[in-house]
C-alpha cells in the first residue's frame, strides 16, 4: 500500500476540525503591500502504510509553514450564550488553534491543516500565483501542487491608529517555565514575549507590574509576587524604592517598541475595597487586610507614584505615554466605595490618563471613570450618549452575538472587531489575557496546551492569545485572525485619510449590505474579504 493524501486549499477564516471536511477555497487573495497573506492546506489520508503520513509543504513565494494543533476545551459556550446560534460547536472537544513548528501529519479519515503565512513586503505589486507543493514522506516528487491567486495592491500597508493592550502576566511566564522573579532566564522570556507582543500581535501598551496586579485573584489569596519595585520602610510611614528592575523593564520596553505603559490598578478588582498585595522589606505590608483608604496605604501611593513617574519618564514614558487604573470592573453597587478609593488618590491623577473597565454608563457620567473601557455587549448606551473617547474590550462574558475570539466561534467574529472599531471611531482595545496561564482567580498554574479554559471557568480561547513554546511564544489562529482585523482597521483609516471618513463608511455599509452594530453584522467572512480587497484597490488608485 502507498500513502495517498487528499488535500485542498482552505481559507484562513475557516477552522479545520478533524471530523469535518472543510470547504475549499474558491477565491483569490488581495492584500496591501507589506500585509500578511495567509492560507491553509487541509489534508486527509485516503490510504496509509502506517499510522500517519508526514507531509511537507513547499511554497513559492516562500512562506512560514505551521502545523495547526488541536487543543481541548471543556467549556465551549457559556450557558448565558445558548441563544446565540452562531457557534461552530457547543460541546466539549478538540479545537484547532495553536500554530506550531513541526511536520504536518495526515491521518486516515481525519482532516488536519497547515497554516502558511507570507509577508508580502518584498513582493512587487501585481498578481502572483502562490504555489504550494505537497510531498508525502520521503517521496522525491510532490503528490500535488496547489495554487492560489495573490494580488498585491500598489499601496503600502500601515499600522492602525489604535491603543492596544493585552494584559501581560509575568507570573504566567515564571510559573510555566519554572523560573523565579526576576532571575536572568525570566528576563529572557519576558523579552521574547514582549517582542512577540509588539511585532506579531500589534500590542503597543503593556501592563507593567510596579506591584503585582490585583487582577483575577481569589479573595484573601495572593498571586506569585512579581512586583518590579523593591520597597523598604526605614521608619514608619516613610518608604524608599529600588528602581533597578523597573529601569530594566523600561529599557526593554523602549528597545522593543512598546509605546505606552499601563500601570496596575491601585485597588482590588470588583469593588476597590482593598489595597493590592505589596511587599515591603521582603514581607507583605499591604493586601487584603488593608482597606483601600487606609492612611498608610494612601501615604505609600503618594510616595511611590510621583517617584516612579520620574523614573519612567527617563525612558520616554511620561504622562502622555502612561495609563492608570483605579479598580477593574466596578459596578453601580460599588460606586460609593470606588469613589472613596479614587478620591484618596485623585490629586495624583492631575494630567494623567485614567481608565477602567466599566459596563455602567452611570460610572462614567458621575465623572469617576473619565476614560471608560467598555465591554462590547454594553457599548450601545455609551455610543448613543456620545461618550468619547472610550475603549472597547471583551472577555469571558461577551459571548452572545458580539465579537469575541473563543475557539468555538467562527473566525469572522474575531476579525470583524477591527471594522467595528473603525465604524464607531473607538481608539482603544483591551483584552485581559495575552498569557494568563492559570486557573480562574489564579488559584493554580495550568499547562495552556492542555487547559485552555482556566480550568473550566471561561470559554476555551479566552485566557490567552499566545502559547508558551519551548523556544518562546507560539502564535495562534486567533492571533493571526485578530491581526487581519487590525489590518482591516488600518486600511480603512488610511483610506479615510484620503477620501474622507463618510465615503469610507458608505463603502463599509455597502459591503455589509446593512447598517452595522456590535450585535448586527453579516454572519460570514466573505464580506470582510471583499471589503478589504475593495479598500486595497481604492488605495492603489492613489
Amino acid at each position: 500500500m502507498t500513502n495517498r493524501i487528499a488535500c485542498r486549499l482552505v481559507s484562513c477564516m475557516t477552522k479545520v476540525f478533524p471530523d469535518q471536511a472543510p470547504a475549499p477555497l474558491t477565491t483569490g487573495l488581495t492584500v496591501l503591500q507589506g500585509e500578511v497573506a495567509a492560507v491553509q492546506v487541509a489534508v486527509s489520508a485516503t490510504a496509509l502504510d502506517g499510522t500517519f503520513a508526514p507531509v511537507t509543504l513547499e511554497a513559492t513565494p516562500a512562506a512560514a509553514v505551521f502545523s495547526v494543533g488541536l487543543v481541548p476545551t471543556t467549556l465551549a459556550q457559556r450557558p448565558d450564550a445558548q441563544g446565540d446560534p452562531g457557534y461552530l460547536r457547543t460541546a466539549p472537544g478538540l479545537f484547532p488553534d495553536p500554530l506550531v513548528p513541526g511536520e504536518l501529519r495526515a491521518y486516515l479519515g481525519q482532516w488536519r491543516a497547515a497554516w502558511l503565512r507570507l509577508d508580502t513586503g518584498n513582493l512587487a505589486p501585481g498578481q502572483h500565483q502562490w504555489r504550494i507543493a505537497l510531498r508525502v514522506g520521503d517521496e522525491p516528487t510532490p503528490q500535488q501542487v496547489l495554487s492560489v491567486s495573490l494580488t498585491v495592491a500598489a499601496a503600502a500597508a500601515t499600522t492602525p491608529a489604535l491603543w492596544h493592550s493585552e494584559w501581560f502576566h509575568v507570573d504566567g511566564l515564571a510559573s510555566y517555565y519554572h523560573l523565579t522573579p526576576y532571575e536572568p532566564a525570566l528576563w529572557d522570556r519576558i523579552a521574547e514575549f514582549v517582542d512577540f507582543a509588539v511585532d506579531r500581535c500589534g500590542i503597543n501598551t503593556l501592563l507593567t507590574p510596579l506591584f503585582t496586579p490585583p487582577l483575577d485573584t481569589a479573595v484573601k489569596t495572593r498571586r506569585l509576587n512579581v512586583q518590579l519595585v523593591t520597597v523598604s520602610e526605614p521608619e514608619p510611614g516613610r518608604f524608599t524604592f529600588d528602581w533597578a528592575n523597573l529601569r530594566r523593564w523600561c529599557q526593554l520596553c523602549r528597545r522593543l517598541g512598546v509605546v505606552n505603559l499601563e500601570l496596575p490598578p491601585l485597588f482590588t478588582q470588583w469593588g476597590a475595597e482593598h489595597a493590592p498585595n505589596i511587599q515591603v522589606d521582603g514581607a507583605w505590608r499591604f493586601g487584603w487586610a488593608t482597606a483601600a483608604t487606609d492612611p498608610d496605604y494612601v501615604a505609600f501611593l503618594h510616595q511611590l507614584l510621583p517617584a516612579a513617574r520620574v523614573v519612567m519618564a527617563e525612558y520616554g514614558y511620561d504622562n502622555d505615554h502612561l495609563f492608570y487604573h483605579v479598580s477593574d470592573e466596578p459596578g453601580p453597587a460599588q460606586m460609593a466605595q470606588f469613589a472613596a478609593a479614587r478620591a484618596s488618590v485623585a490629586d495624583l491623577f492631575a494630567g494623567c490618563r485614567v481608565m477602567d473597565a466599566v459596563s455602567s454608563l452611570a460610572l462614567h457620567d458621575s465623572g469617576l471613570v473619565p476614560l471608560p473601557v467598555v465591554a462590547d455587549d454594553a457599548l450601545e448606551p455609551f455610543l448613543a450618549a456620545g461618550v468619547s473617547p472610550l475603549w472597547a474590550y471583551y472577555c469571558c462574558s461577551q459571548g452572545d452575538r458580539v465579537p469575541n475570539r473563543f475557539f468555538a466561534l467562527p473566525s469572522f467574529r474575531n476579525r470583524v472587531m477591527g471594522t467595528l472599531l473603525f465604524v464607531f471611531d473607538i481608539p482603544g482595545f483591551l483584552h485581559w489575557g495575552y498569557n494568563f496561564y492559570s486557573a480562574a482567580l489564579s488559584t493554580h498554574p495550568v499547562d495552556p496546551y492542555a487547559v485552555t479554559d482556566a480550568a473550566g471557568f471561561f470559554p476555551g480561547g479566552d485566557p490567552f492569545l499566545v502559547y508558551p513554546g519551548p523556544n518562546g511564544p507560539e502564535t495562534s489562529i486567533r492571533n493571526e485572525v485578530q491581526m487581519m482585523g487590525l489590518a482591516d482597521l488600518a486600511a480603512l483609516q488610511q483610506l479615510a485619510g484620503r477620501i474622507g471618513r463618510p465615503a469610507v463608511l458608505a463603502m463599509v455599509e455597502q459591503a455589509a449590505g446593512q447598517p452595522l452594530s456590535f450585535t448586527a453584522y453579516p454572519q460570514n467572512a466573505a464580506w470582510l474579504d471583499q471589503l478589504h480587497a475593495a479598500v486595497a484597490r481604492r488605495l492603489a488608485q492613489g
